[in-house]
């Protein structure tokens, strides 16, 4: 009878072991569900390596924690987010691509638990350990379409906190939840940089049509404007060169003519040069070119020295009692 109580009560306390491993990882399973949504919510990759941290602290001893990046460009490993006594340490610069334990679970692709002696076993792996002794290490890689981009490595240097195998499953997985959210923030980081290159290259496109038709249409009112003001200058310097004959007051009308015809080159020259063009508003809702904003090559002087060219003198033609 005593035999058969004690099986009982025996059955009893396993089946209750059991239910309450169960609620365990059930709890566990609802915390890393929302792990997974709280690291897809952010596409900001500077937000998303702290959640990392945030998210891992809600399962487990996140005391000391890093996260590694490699940059296969240029061979370097980065670390922009790194924990000791669950404060935030200062940035440092990318290091050089080594042989440590971050390098051998990014080269193997599969995660790794030591405890005890960890670099005593690190190097008997082969590697070249860096940093602070640890007592407890565990790392995950960040796999994005089956290629390692990062680390998620917590240790444990002091033997108070060391992991297990349960323990590194439970990062492996919210290391492919961060690898999903990283790989989404840097595909939205590289739309973004496309879409922005294409909208200056498309801005830049616009303009230069823009400045086209406005050169075009420069062109065509200079060699309009330009015929009738060379007569109208040449004559003007003509009559200017015989002061005397003139009557009373006339030689000061002709000088303000000259003066203005000079002043219509200068602009012309100015707008055929262009090679920005700003508009300014306009009564009547219209926008006009702005010519004194507008920039222009600078123009060559003429080898005479008159920086007002196409007026150096009068046209074969000129009468000089027109």
């Amino acid at each position: 009878m005593n035999d058969d109580a004690t099986w009982i009560e025996s059955d009893v306390s396993g089946e209750a072991a059991a239910r309450r491993e169960l609620a365990a990882r059930n709890r566990e399973l609802a915390v890393l569900n929302e792990i997974g949504m709280a690291l897809s919510s952010t596409l900001d990759l500077d937000t998303l390596a702290g959640r990392i941290h945030e998210q891992a602290g809600r399962i487990m001893n996140t005391f000391n924690l890093y996260v590694a990046m490699h940059d296969r460009e240029r061979d370097t490993i980065s670390f922009p987010v790194r924990i000791e006594g669950h404060q935030r340490l200062p940035d440092l610069p990318p290091r050089a691509y080594a042989n440590g334990l971050t390098e051998y679970v990014l080269r193997t692709r599969q995660p790794l638990l030591l405890n005890g002696d960890v670099v005593a076993q690190a190097r008997g792996l082969g590697l070249d350990p860096v940093g602070r002794p640890a007592r407890s290490w565990m790392a995950a890689p960040l796999l994005a379409e089956g290629r390692a981009i990062g680390v998620i490595a917590l240790q444990d240097h002091d033997g108070t906190g060391g992991y297990d195998q349960h323990d590194l499953d439970v990062l492996t997985v919210i290391a492919g939840q961060a690898a999903a959210a990283i790989r989404n923030a840097r595909l939205l980081a590289e739309a973004r940089g496309a879409y922005r290159e294409l909208s200056e290259a498309h801005a830049s496109r616009l303009e230069a049509e823009r400045l086209r038709g406005v050169t075009e249409t420069v062109g065509a009112l200079n060699h309009e404007i330009n015929n009738p003001l060379a007569a109208i200058a040449g004559n003007a310097q003509l009559l200017l060169r015989r002061p005397e004959t003139l009557p009373d007051g006339t030689e000061s009308k002709v000088q303000r003519i000259l003066e203005a015809a000079h002043r219509i080159q200068a602009v012309t020259a100015r707008m055929a040069n262009l090679i920005h063009a700003t508009s300014m508003s306009y009564p009547g809702n219209e926008a006009i070119l702005d010519v004194s904003r507008s920039r222009a090559r600078e123009a060559t002087e003429p080898a005479d020295g008159d920086p007002r060219p196409g007026l150096a003198g009068p046209p074969a033609e000129a009468d000089a009692g027109a």
